[in-house]
């Protein structure tokens, strides 16, 4: 009997406010993990922190 495997990609990202940019969506690791998981037919997971982060520079 042959096991099927699967990948999952994994990513943490912080979208908020960046500075000289303004607010962003989506940033760079997240985008990334996307396409890293487009292109692998891996599962996708957003690991999120328990306590949120603030949206703002200057309150990070």
């Amino acid at each position: 009997m042959e096991t099927m495997k699967k990948s999952l990609a994994t990513y943490f990202s912080l979208a908020s406010e960046q500075y000289g940019v303004g607010l962003v969506e989506e940033d760079n690791t997240s985008t990334i993990a996307h396409m890293v998981a487009d292109g692998t037919g891996a599962d996708l997971l957003e690991i999120k922190a328990a306590t949120p982060y603030p949206q703002t520079h200057n309150a990070l």
